[in-house]
């Protein structure tokens, strides 16, 4: 796949059922009636774009609608049953997906609009959730994905409670599943699109509130130690305490973006040197909500 994103395949608009698939879609959303996806993009956008990128943008768009009806009818929802919605949340929407060509962030704009025309889910949609899609890169996407598989994959392993009620050589063979799961999946990343770019991602998705540091401590560790020694003097041991401290400025630099790379994934040597990774990072509650609602 090399270091470029993806592109989605091109839409021919003729008068096609994919056309009118798309129109249907925007019909009901905005509960009107337009003469086609043209007269979508020529209401929404008016005069603002050439005809060259109007229609470049058409394109994106229908395919964005033909995507978010497939959703809708996998939910056993008819168009018509669909909820309309407010222009500035519609336009919002029709905005961001008809700049956007990356395949992963298009299915992420045609579930988001899906969910939010689905009469059964209550639930409004968060005004960020658009402006959040906007300021994404197809690799970030890609990533916030990964985080997310990562953790149900954790949580299948019954390794996402504080303390698994497993046997020690059982809990280490979920540890490994896990491991391997962490460690083929990020490295494919890496291959596919490099240690650069990744870094730069995840600085974005930093500075966008949707990635944390992960930290944790191990509460029954004794940071100072004191003992006497053979002169009957006390000797203190502060070295696990320099430890955690360093632990904390490194998390402290990669919280504010103060390092050269970012990773996804930390490699280092477990028990009889096998390899091990770690997870830096971690969903924000946003990031969950976002993923939930783009799904």
């Amino acid at each position: 796949m090399g270091n470029e994103i993806q592109r989605a395949p091109e839409v021919t608009l003729l008068k096609s059922e994919m056309e009118a698939a798309a129109a249907r879609v925007a019909e009901r959303a905005m509960n009107t009636t337009f003469d086609g996806v043209a007269g979508v993009v020529g209401d929404v956008f008016g005069g603002l774009l050439g005809d060259g990128i109007k229609q470049w943008r058409t394109r994106r768009l229908v395919t964005t609608l033909v995507k978010t009806k497939d959703h809708l009818e996998s939910a056993g929802i008819p168009i018509e049953n669909a909820k309309a919605l407010p222009m500035g949340e519609l336009y919002a929407i029709f905005e961001g997906a008809s700049k956007q060509e990356d395949p992963t962030l298009t299915e992420m704009w045609a579930a988001l609009l899906a969910n939010a025309m689905n009469p059964n889910d209550p639930t409004p949609l968060d005004p960020a959730f658009p402006k959040l899609l906007e300021r994404m890169s197809g690799l970030d996407a890609l990533i916030l994905n990964f985080y997310n598989d990562c953790a149900r994959k954790k949580s299948e392993l019954g390794l996402d409670v504080v303390k698994p009620s497993l046997a020690v050589t059982a809990y280490e063979d979920k540890r490994s599943v896990l491991m391997s799961f962490v460690g083929e999946h990020s490295l494919a990343i890496e291959n596919d699109f490099g240690g650069k770019n990744i870094s730069h991602s995840v600085s974005n998705l930093l500075r966008l509130g949707l990635l944390f540091v992960e930290t944790s401590y191990e509460r029954s560790r004794d940071l100072v130690k004191a003992q006497f020694n053979r002169e009957y003097s006390i000797r203190i041991d502060t070295s696990d305490l320099n430890d955690e401290l360093s632990n904390i400025y490194y998390h402290l630099n990669l919280m504010s973006d103060n390092v050269s790379d970012h990773s996804i994934a930390v490699e280092y040597s477990g028990y009889n040197s096998e390899r091990r990774w770690s997870l830096p990072y971690d969903l924000t509650n946003v990031a969950r909500r976002l993923l939930s609602a783009c799904r």
